[in-house]
């Protein structure tokens, strides 16, 4: 045989053998999908535990700024309870678990970067938990039966509000009769042992009488009042409190904090722009 015709048959040999192996490296390897955000929806009613609205202290409102729900001290504040599906498929309080979609997605996705979850990331998640009191101008105007809408933690969240299962009384009901109680007694909670009523003085919110607190000068009005203000000092969150605006006066504030907003970042024109050629 012509001694450069078997070099040649000898190298296709030796090429497809080596192909074949590194194809069989590649089928042996295990492959770990790249897990998908999920999208966290629950169900939210008002804990009868409470039944008033309440003021609490800057360091609650910058906890729930930091999870994704901007907020200021300037905005009572409502006690809810959170129901979602736990991993054995019964209803979990997801303001004192982490709700399931989460734990699942976090520990796949450290999983799939192949890190193994030690006691510090662990702690990380269990963070994750959805608030336990929200702004009261984020379930302004809302039924039941209303889907609210979040980015809380980084990950879409809807809750369904719902009837109060206990006392039977209709979401919209309990937040009338919560804000209704809060206009007649303001009342505030502490937030991790801090002192809320100072800061409250110190904006005017309440004052001190005797031992009770009352509205200070600059306190609680009305709902349109706290969402006037609240958008005046963050035209982002214009979009959350888009169907809670009813006055000609929030209308138009709610048009100039949009067209404020398109200014700064031109890349929401398109979704802002329907929502401000009526203003």
């Amino acid at each position: 045989m012509n001694s450069s015709l078997y070099h040649k048959i000898f190298f296709s040999i030796l090429c497809f053998f080596a192909t074949s192996s590194l194809f069989c490296a590649e089928e042996s390897k295990e492959i770990i999908a790249v897990p998908v955000r999920p999208v966290v929806q629950g169900e939210i009613y008002l804990d009868h535990g409470y039944n008033v609205a309440m003021y609490t202290g800057k360091n609650y409102h910058k906890k729930l700024t930091q999870m994704g729900i901007p907020s200021c001290i300037q905005n009572p504040v409502m006690s809810v309870m959170i129901l979602g599906v736990g991993k054995n498929e019964n209803k979990v309080d997801w303001t004192e678990d982490v709700p399931h979609p989460i734990q699942t997605f976090e520990c796949a996705q450290y999983k799939a970067q192949g890190i193994v979850i030690n006691e510090t990331i662990l702690s990380k998640i269990l963070q994750k938990k959805l608030p336990s009191d929200i702004p009261a101008i984020y379930l302004c105007g809302a039924k039941t039966g209303t889907v609210l809408y979040f980015t809380i933690h980084n990950y879409p969240v809807q809750l369904t509000c719902c009837d109060n299962p206990v006392t039977k009384k209709s979401f919209k009901e309990d937040f009338d009769r919560y804000i209704a109680s809060f206009v007649g007694k303001p009342s505030c909670f502490d937030y991790h042992f801090e002192d809320s009523v100072p800061g409250l003085v110190k904006h005017e919110l309440v004052r001190v009488q005797g031992p009770r607190l009352i509205h200070g000068q600059k306190g609680f009005v009305s709902m349109e009042k706290t969402i006037k203000e609240s958008m005046e000092k963050n035209p982002a969150v214009s979009l959350l409190l888009l169907p809670f605006l009813q006055e000609k006066s929030i209308r138009d504030l709610q048009g100039k904090a949009i067209r404020e907003l398109m200014g700064k970042n031109a890349e929401v024109i398109l979704l802002l722009w329907p929502f401000c050629k009526g203003n």
